[in-house]
């Protein structure tokens, strides 16, 4: 069956086009190579001039734990129950990571002067002197703290590995000494605030359950061992507070020092550079082609 004359026009037409257009960008082959080059002379003056960013990695895991440690039977079934009320760690592992990158942990940070300069007033980190120079900071340019906090956001990760359980933090900054620095100083602060958090409830605790054996008269023996077993679970709390500051996250890989950048790929800059150059000088010789010939004539026998 035989195909319309106009369908066969039209594919011609365009296949002509195309020829067309080879033969178009074939002519100004001079200008384009000469534009590429320059798009990839300035590629590299960009890639060697951009701010590099050094990241610091640190992983966690979830921190010690205890429970009440009772013998078979009911009544100590009874006891591990009540008292594993107030030490459910894989919920406290949970809030404690998403307290990481609350607006209630960011306040504790934005009250920190040093920490607010680095993190808003960052100019330019000498890598031959290691020194940080800063935009100048004063009680009239303090930052808000809704800006600050998405800086904050934009410049700390935190992911959690659903295969093993373990959570990784990451830190930015065009100082590697400042990206480990803040790392730890997120460490150290969110386990601070759990520790004195659970210090908090636990004398709490302790003082109810001294309270209720000492001020009544009780004469069922399982009601003795529960507030017993309360006393020595709080007790427990306060011992740990007394061995160790991992109440949140126990450093599995502490926050490292990096040595190279991880940003900005210089390679991808120069690919990404090349190549929108040559889409650039592709567009320019087919709009002067089709609009001004005098200017495609001119590049066409440069």
């Amino acid at each position: 069956m035989n195909e319309p004359k106009d369908s066969i026009k039209n594919k011609d037409f365009i296949e002509i086009r195309i020829i067309d257009l080879f033969e178009v960008l074939g002519k100004a082959r001079k200008f384009i190579l000469i534009f590429v080059l320059a798009g990839f002379i300035l590629s590299i003056y960009f890639a060697l001039s951009a701010t590099k960013i050094y990241y610091s990695d640190s992983v966690l895991a979830e921190a010690e734990s205890f429970n009440y440690d009772g013998n078979s039977g009911a009544k100590d079934s009874l006891l591990g129950g009540l008292v594993s009320l107030s030490s459910r760690s894989s919920d406290k592992y949970s809030i404690s990571i998403k307290y990481l990158t609350s607006r209630d942990f960011f306040r504790t940070l934005y009250k920190d002067a040093n920490f607010l300069k680095e993190l808003m007033f960052s100019k330019s980190f000498n890598s031959d002197t290691n020194q940080m120079t800063f935009f100048i900071m004063n009680s009239l340019s303090k930052p808000s703290f809704e800006n600050s906090y998405e800086a904050y956001l934009g410049s700390v990760d935190v992911s959690v590995n659903d295969k093993t359980g373990f959570t990784d933090i990451r830190t930015k900054h065009m100082s590697p000494f400042v990206a480990q620095d803040w790392n730890r100083k997120i460490i150290k602060n969110v386990n601070a605030y759990q520790k004195n958090k659970e210090i908090t409830q636990a004398e709490k605790s302790l003082a109810y359950f001294q309270l209720r054996l000492e001020s009544s008269n009780i004469d069922y023996i399982l009601l003795k061992d529960i507030y017993t077993a309360g006393i020595s679970s709080d007790l427990q709390t306060l011992a740990m507070a007394a061995k160790t500051d991992e109440f949140a996250f126990a450093i599995v890989d502490s926050p490292h020092l990096p040595i190279r950048p991880s940003e900005p790929s210089r390679r991808l800059i120069l690919i990404l550079g090349t190549f929108v150059s040559l889409l650039i000088a592709i567009l320019i010789v087919l709009i002067l082609y089709f609009s001004k010939r005098n200017l495609y004539k001119k590049i066409s026998d440069f």
